[in-house]
């Protein structure tokens, strides 16, 4: 009797510890939000500029 609980406590700790780690590197997912023109705009501005300096 005193083995068979053993066991299943090792089994159940096992398997908690695969749950926290499935857990633990799942993606976060954002949602996306499109951007303002103003925004945009800097954006490309800056791309542009980055482009030519190399």
């Amino acid at each position: 009797m005193m083995r068979s609980q053993c066991l299943l406590g090792l089994f159940i700790y096992l398997l908690w510890r695969q749950i926290c780690t499935v857990i633990q590197y799942q993606t976060v997912r954002y949602a996306t939000i499109p951007l303002s023109p103003v925004s945009q705009n800097q954006l490309f501005e800056e791309e542009d500029s980055g482009a030519g300096s190399g």
